[in-house]
């Protein structure tokens, strides 16, 4: 349409609004209007097309007139809806029609679309800027999320916001009237991508900006929410689309069509996720017998990768692992008498019983069908919350349940993933909506029961996250230090964080909150241990003193959290203005820097939540000396069923001590090989066998070690050890060689490094140059090795496990079809490539195996490659590939004494080369 046409409009709309606009008036054009549209509406008539841009916009501007010059009556009377729908929705609609029809003339009526929603926009834009003149209100100073454009949080959840005013205050009827508009504005943003070209991108994200500027001036209305489902829908992002439609009802005005909405969400995903249910079980069950088979027939038969696979790569649903750690020495002597080998090591740092239960789900997230697998589990975990929701196929949720925290474990340790932090924050929520929502028209029975259910799979996904918090609990000092979460405290941090929140804010609202909670000591023990560490690093000044209050004072800094940002509001537990960490002092370096005050936010808030409950004297299962978490540590409260029968706790506490001795701490006791602890290790042991079905032994003869690039940082001393013995042949990853050399050079690390961040600082230089330094000596050693005529004990291993004569440092070139995996997943690819051409199933180490493996059915490995690195999420996927792993310091404890060590060292320099 040529552009005077608009203007010419204009002039005549201008004209019109300053004669004495009459309701009789505004009733003629109205009537001319929607004459136009049915005309439009029963034949294809471009000059009904033309009239309708003509007039929609004229009585559009009777309507504002109307609304600035009283806004209270037009808004009680729903003015701005009429707006709305008389002047563009069903001219709109009329449009849509003849545009999407298979006539000729679909292409003309499109444009005459584009150009009326584009009339629209502008109409809006315009009006609410007159709003804000007209009643003094920034509609931009309601936003949530300062810090982005949209006003939301960003996925990563990295960044916090600074939050020292008040919230701005203003009349109701004017946030909810712009509200009204701004989710019409939305829509119209939405019409104009759908009827775009279809080989144009769809874009969809000004229409979600105005939808999340309409949520923030009413948080309490579901509107907005609802519409951003709706996007979601068209996106294709399930997890939003599931979470939006949930805000939507868990407000104090609920979008009721949203439930609906939800039912037929749930009904797309119930068959494909049952049937990726079954699949899993299947394949799980379909390996384990074909695992159990081959060892009663005495074949070698296939073990976890790095082996032969089943179908797709699924592997068997070996949920425990036993480790035997035979040291060299007690091979070469073991034909001189087995009964004295085992009260001299034999068994050796027995790590118990393992759990791997997300190890399973994790080999199908990686390979060619990965993405399609992780969309399918992403459908399952929505399902399980919907079988929660909608109470439809409950008979099956504890299975679909069990295999939804596999799946969630999965997600964390895997690398290339969907679930970002934002989405888990967003399943968490999904999955406490049914815990305050019942079904309507269920009975009182079945909305217990549901609520019940909801929190107990609350409570044990959040086991689970906190669980892999406690497993790298000793690296929080470092995150406080540099403001940098690891990938796996990223992702279930601000989760935690959430669920914990919401629980105390249930707690304070309601005293008897916490005795209908299901019972689940593991978690408030691991909570426990957590706030216990919290307390240390607080006191010790790692940690910053903070409060949960909004303080005025100019030297106070308040923080606001995104997870709480995004939860708020949620029923009538968590207020639509979250909660805000209150800093008392914070060095002048930190305050711009959002991502560390997040870290600190998130970790004092965790110890703000331990403290009130412990305080809280109707909360049951904590209690600890509120001036001493070192001298009145936190305690569980045995409940009214541990008096009754204590044996329940039994096994808990046999977990513990089994966990104890599986802990890798620097404490020499846990390489202790005492026949007293001997015997309590087989005897833990033997006790829980018995209650499971299948067990993986491993009997682990080191031969071959495989260094990371952080080992080589910090204990290169040890590494020139094990050379030095002649023991051990150390392989040395092209990966780790490029990069040391990296590092050496003074380049960045490379992203995906296996290098830990940790810091390194000493009064002679920073950080970086220490590591500069010591990667320096380590390629320096690295080059007089391969120089060396004693080379025989170092070599190079490439990512396809085949090893070099010597050590290599040219490019490896069969990293290329590995290059978007990162550098962990190319250092366990190797270990991995070694066992598929070293290893073999079964066979010898029977006698160093009866004692242990004698009352269950087991699969046993011989394993004689060894990874040696400190990363957590590196060993936890080497465990997960029954790949042996050590930290330098312990396997050099338990393989080398101080005699041997020095002995090697002093002939190595008195030999030379």
């Amino acid at each position: 349409m040529p552009s005077h046409n608009l203007n010419s409009r204009e002039g005549q709309s201008a004209a019109f609004v300053g004669k004495s606009t009459t309701a009789e008036e505004c009733e003629t054009l109205r009537k001319s209007l929607e004459e136009s549209i049915r005309k439009l509406v029963r034949s294809p008539s471009e000059k009904a097309a033309k009239r309708i841009l003509s007039l929609s916009v004229s009585l559009a501007q009777l309507y504002a007139d109307g609304l600035l010059n009283n806004l209270e009556q037009k808004h009680r009377t729903n003015a701005e809806q009429e707006l709305w729908k008389v002047c563009f929705y069903s001219a709109v609609e009329a449009l849509r029609k003849q545009s999407g029809s298979a006539g000729p003339h679909s292409s003309v009526f499109r444009r005459y679309l584009l150009n009326l929603v584009q009339q629209a926009i502008d109409f809006y834009e315009e009006l609410l800027d007159k709003y804000e003149r007209k009643f003094g209100v920034n509609f931009s100073s309601y936003s949530r999320w300062p810090s982005n454009e949209n006003g939301f949080p960003s996925e990563d959840l990295a960044d916090c916001s600074i939050s020292n005013s008040d919230p701005p205050v203003h009349d109701t009827n004017v946030l909810r009237s712009a509200q009204r508009h701004l989710i019409y504005l939305g829509d119209l943003h939405r019409y104009k991508v759908q009827n775009q070209q279809e080989t144009m991108a769809k874009d969809f994200s000004e229409a979600r900006r105005f939808y999340l500027r309409a949520s923030s001036l009413e948080l309490l209305n579901g509107h907005p929410f609802n519409q951003l489902a709706v996007i979601a829908f068209y996106e294709k992002t399930p997890v939003e689309m599931l979470f939006w439609y949930v805000r939507a009802l868990s407000v104090r005005v609920p979008f009721e069509p949203a439930r609906d909405s939800i039912e037929t969400v749930l009904n797309n995903f119930r068959g494909p996720a049952v049937n990726f249910e079954r699949w899993i079980w299947e394949q799980m069950e379909s390996k384990e017998n074909e695992m159990r088979g081959a060892q009663k027939k005495g074949l070698n038969g296939a073990i976890p990768n790095g082996e032969k696979r089943g179908k797709d790569g699924v592997r068997p649903r070996s949920k425990y692992i036993r480790e035997v750690w035979i040291r060299p020495r007690e091979e070469a002597d073991k034909g001189e008498g087995e009964a004295d080998a085992e009260g001299s090591g034999r068994i050796c740092e027995g790590r118990g019983e393992r759990r791997t239960d997300g190890g399973a789900i994790g080999r199908i997230f990686v390979g060619e069908q990965a993405k399609k697998n992780q969309k399918q589990a992403v459908q399952h975990i929505l399902n399980t919350a919907g079988i929660l929701i909608s109470n439809i196929g409950t008979e099956q949720f504890k299975r679909s349940a069990e295999c939804l925290l596999m799946e969630l474990t999965a997600f964390v340790a895997t690398d290339a993933i969907l679930l970002t932090p934002l989405k888990f924050l967003q399943i968490m929520l999904i999955y406490a909506f049914p815990a305050l929502s019942a079904k309507t028209g269920a009975s009182q029975a079945l909305v217990a029961e549901q609520k019940q259910s909801a929190f107990s799979t609350i409570l044990n996904i959040l086991e689970r996250f906190l669980e892999m918090i406690c497993d790298d609990i000793d690296q929080i000092g470092l995150f406080l230090l540099t403001g940098k979460l690891s990938k796996k405290f990223s992702r279930v941090l601000p989760s935690v964080c959430f669920v914990l929140n919401w629980l105390c804010v249930q707690q304070s609202l309601h005293s008897e909150f916490s005795s209908q909670l299901p019972l689940n000591d593991r978690l408030w023990h691991l909570f426990s241990v957590l706030c216990n560490n919290l307390q240390r690093l607080r006191e010790g000044g790692e940690l910053f003193e903070c409060s949960l209050e909004h303080c005025k004072q100019h030297d106070r800094v308040n923080v606001l959290l995104p997870e709480l940002v995004v939860a708020s509001p949620f029923f009538k537990v968590l207020p639509k203005n979250p909660s805000a960490i209150c800093f008392r002092s914070l060095p002048d370096e930190n305050l711009s820097d959002l991502q560390f005050l997040a870290v600190h936010a998130r970790f004092g808030l965790l110890l703000l939540i331990g403290k009130r409950f412990a305080s809280d004297e109707g909360f049951t299962p904590l209690i600890f000396g509120l001036h001493g978490f070192e001298s009145v540590p936190f305690e569980l409260v045995p409940t009214a069923t541990d008096f009754g029968e204590n044996h329940l706790r039994r096994p808990l506490v046999a977990e513990e001590v089994a966990d104890s001795l599986a802990t890798e701490s620097t404490s020499s006791r846990e390489l202790s090989t005492s026949a007293d602890e001997s015997e309590l290790k087989k005897k833990l042991l033997m006790d829980e066998q018995s209650s499971f079905t299948h067990h993986w032994i491993i009997e682990i003869r080191p031969k071959y070690l495989v260094p990371d690039t952080n080992t080589f940082i910090d204990h290169l001393g040890h590494i020139q050890r094990l050379v030095q013995s002649d023991q051990f042949t150390v392989l040395v990853p092209t990966i780790v060689i490029d990069e040391l050399n990296c590092l050496a050079l003074g380049a960045p690390i490379p992203p995906g490094s296996t290098l830990l961040s940790r810091e390194l600082l000493t009064p002679e230089g920073s950080k970086a140059a220490v590591v500069m330094q010591r990667a320096k000596t380590a390629m320096e050693w690295l080059r007089e090795m391969a120089n060396s005529r004693r080379n025989g004990r170092i070599s190079t291993a490439t990512s396809n496990g085949n090893i070099l004569h010597k050590l290599t440092f040219a490019i490896d070139g069969s990293t290329e079809q590995f290059k978007k995996r990162s550098n962990d997943d190319l250092i366990l690819s190797v270990c991995v490539r070694l066992c598929d051409k070293l290893e073999k199933v079964g066979g010898g180490g029977a006698a160093a195996l009866s004692s242990v493996a004698s009352s269950a059915e087991s699969t046993k490995l011989e394993r004689t490659v060894v990874l040696l690195t400190e990363d957590r999420g590196l060993s936890a996927k080497a465990e997960a590939e029954k790949i042996p792993v050590r930290t330098m310091q312990s396997f050099v404890r338990w393989a080398l004494t101080p005699e041997e060590g020095q002995t090697k060292r002093n002939k190595g320099t008195t030999e030379g080369d």
